[in-house]
């Protein structure tokens, strides 16, 4: 049986080369503090909401938000949280939040927290939280009871790929540009179906107040 030649100085040396190089690249990216990590929830049987609550209870100068159905009041309380802490907070809602009777729109308008509404879409179908413009949370999950407790959802959140960040924020601010900003909007009427128990009745598409003043004059 014939020997094989030995193989040239030439192949050992770009050899070699290859190997140290595939040994730095693997050494770097093991010791790599700044690679994109990424966090996967599903549900049933995860609690995503939670995770959605930790990352902004962390969040330390903003959180940027595009939700279709908003109705978690957990995850509202968060943001209200995080607002009072001082981090800048912005929302953006799908119109349909408007008059959803279960929508949290009102509770995050209360404090302040700047709403858009999205219309000009069929429906604004996103879901998408960027916080500190480092992570982003997005995946099938609404910001809603129903995705925890009764569908079969995901979650996926990233961490540290600044590209992708970029990519989002950009988007969001597309997104907001072509949005309208919210007020509710409120309608007043007298309720006098019993003259000794006349009453204003103060009415949104999402709450409605009755007020009883101390006497009414009617001219």
């Amino acid at each position: 049986m014939p020997l094989m030649p030995p193989p040239s100085t030439e192949r050992m040396y770009f050899a070699m080369v290859r190997y140290l190089l595939i040994l730095l690249t693997c050494s770097l990216l093991s010791g790599c503090v700044s690679c994109p990590k990424a966090t996967v929830c599903f549900t049933p049987g995860e609690n995503c909401t939670n995770l959605i609550i930790d990352s902004v209870g962390h969040a330390k100068k903003s959180v940027l938000v595009q939700a279709y159905q908003f109705t978690s009041k957990p995850i509202a309380e968060s943001l209200v949280q995080a607002k009072k802490r001082g981090v800048d907070i912005k929302v953006i809602l799908d119109e349909s939040q408007t008059s959803s009777k279960h929508s949290v729109i009102n509770e995050l308008f209360e404090h302040k927290i700047p709403i858009w509404i999205d219309f000009k879409p069929a429906i604004a179908h996103s879901k998408v939280i960027i916080i500190d413009e480092q992570k982003i949370i997005t995946g099938s999950f609404n910001f809603s009871d129903a995705a925890q407790q009764r569908n079969a959802e995901n979650l996926l959140i990233i961490t540290g790929d600044s590209p992708l960040v970029e990519q989002y924020v950009k988007n969001w601010k597309n997104r907001q540009s072509q949005s309208k900003h919210y007020t509710p909007d409120f309608k007043l009427s007298l309720n006098s179906s019993n003259s000794s128990e006349r009453f204003f009745t103060l009415s949104s598409s999402t709450n409605t107040f009755s007020i009883k003043p101390y006497s009414i004059s009617l001219s």
